[in-house]
């Protein structure tokens, strides 16, 4: 008994198995903890703000979304598909996130130029006043370019699987900004306020991350013109999805911004704090998944074996995640407060359309790790054809109809990526 317990010990499969059972459990146990303080940030934020400055909140914040996956265009993952080839190279890695930075910069030039009036045109339509408006977005703005420099500068810790460091970094920030937060907002329950806290406690974490990568990753570097003709041809097949991607992603509370009420702004942007608990599922993911998957040989038995499993235990947990959700729907949104008591089926839509978008997203991000880019000649007519359709057969002014269209659009979504991701595996077997 003892030696047959010996020999399954020393098997690979139980090392590879107990080896990615410790990774998984210390990356689930420290980002659960993460996002759990992130979570009470944000019942704070709920509770203590007035339904229209949250509102406000919750416009600015989704535009900082918009901002992020605009000015990022495909960078992040152009960076680590040219990394992942000299992820052991310290000075040629650092080159390549150097140059990443650099394009950033440009990108939040344009992107903060173009989408600075619109944000201001929907806070004003949804009764902030002039300046107010300008003091959303200058703080904001820190946020904005915290969170794109944040992007590049993990990948390296990613690529050599230093998870740990940046889990304590995360654990720092979120801390900071929640001791911040408790203070401020309740001297100043003003939404400007509320977003101050996270702009200080990121740009904090991204000095910490520098120092975290700094035996791996040489940055002091200047941009190489090479790397970044790559990134741009890269950038050049992705952006218009990103464009596309950076607008319906968040067009649920585009739409009511604009003919919706205040008060279905909030709710919507108040449940979606219950789906930002999804966020563990998706560092997990991104920290020990994809890095594994982006240095996998191009072997066709290998990468379908790999993606397949990836699909599969994907699925699951979504969708035990949304059962969950169902059977406690009513406890969740008691944490939320009595402002949003009886939105219980508006909680399951919410929650089903983002596990839907998390699959959908982490999929794509998954593809282009190898640069598996759907043309968007395909992407984009297929996805304003089914807008269309669903801005036609649903009543997207109330908040159950904009969730029932979230949820088609995001189906739609799973559909195109997944079946790319087969048709580009399929052909290396072709190849």
């Amino acid at each position: 008994m003892l030696i047959s317990f010996k020999r399954i010990r020393e098997h690979i499969l139980f090392a590879q198995g107990y080896s990615w059972v410790k990774l998984i459990s210390i990356t689930g146990f420290t980002q659960i903890i993460v996002q759990l303080i992130g979570f009470i940030s944000g019942i704070i934020i709920i509770r203590l703000l007035p339904t229209d400055q949250y509102a406000l909140y919750v416009v600015g914040n989704t535009m900082l979304g918009t901002m992020v996956v605009l000015c990022d265009g495909g960078i992040a993952s152009g960076v680590l598909s040219q990394a992942s080839p000299v992820w052991k190279d310290r000075d040629k890695l650092g080159m390549v996130i150097v140059t990443g930075l650099s394009l950033k910069k440009k990108m939040a030039f344009v992107s903060l130029s173009i989408l600075t009036p619109i944000l201001f045109y929907l806070l004003t339509i949804n009764g902030a006043t002039w300046y107010t408006s300008i003091l959303i977005i200058l703080v904001l703005i820190p946020c904005l370019i915290a969170s794109l420099s944040t992007s590049l500068l993990s990948v390296p810790a990613s690529l050599k699987q230093d998870i740990i460091p940046l889990q304590k970094n995360q654990l720092v920030i979120n801390l900071g900004r929640l001791t911040l937060l408790s203070p401020l907002i309740l001297l100043f329950p003003l939404a400007f306020i509320a977003i101050i806290p996270s702009g200080i406690t990121q740009v904090y974490g991204n000095i910490k991350i520098r120092k975290i990568i700094s035996d791996y990753t040489n940055l002091n570097q200047k941009p190489s013109p090479e790397i970044q003709k790559k990134l741009i041809k890269f950038i050049k097949r992705t952006l218009p999805e990103a464009i596309y991607y950076c607008f319906s992603g968040q067009l649920t509370i585009w739409i009511l911004a604009v003919i919706g009420t205040t008060e279905s702004v909030a709710s919507i942007g108040a449940l979606g704090r219950i789906a930002i608990l999804l966020t563990v599922i998706q560092s997990i993911y991104s920290n020990l998944v994809v890095p594994r998957f982006a240095r996998l040989e191009n072997t066709f038995d290998l990468i379908l074996k790999r993606f397949s499993l990836i699909q599969i235990i994907l699925f699951t947990v979504l969708v035990l995640v949304t059962i969950i959700v169902y059977l406690f729907s009513s406890q969740i949104l008691w944490v939320l407060g009595p402002k949003y008591n009886g939105l219980g089926n508006e909680l399951v839509l919410v929650i089903i359309g983002s596990c839907l978008s998390m699959f959908s997203g982490l999929t794509y991000f998954t593809c282009i790790t190898k640069t598996w880019v759907i043309s968007p000649l395909i992407l984009i007519p297929v996805s304003v054809v089914t807008t269309l359709i669903g801005l036609l057969l649903i009543d997207v002014s109330t908040l159950h109809g904009i969730l029932i269209f979230n949820i088609i659009l995001a189906a739609v979504h799973v559909i195109m990526n997944s079946s790319y991701a087969y048709y580009k595996i399929f052909k290396i077997n072709k190849v």
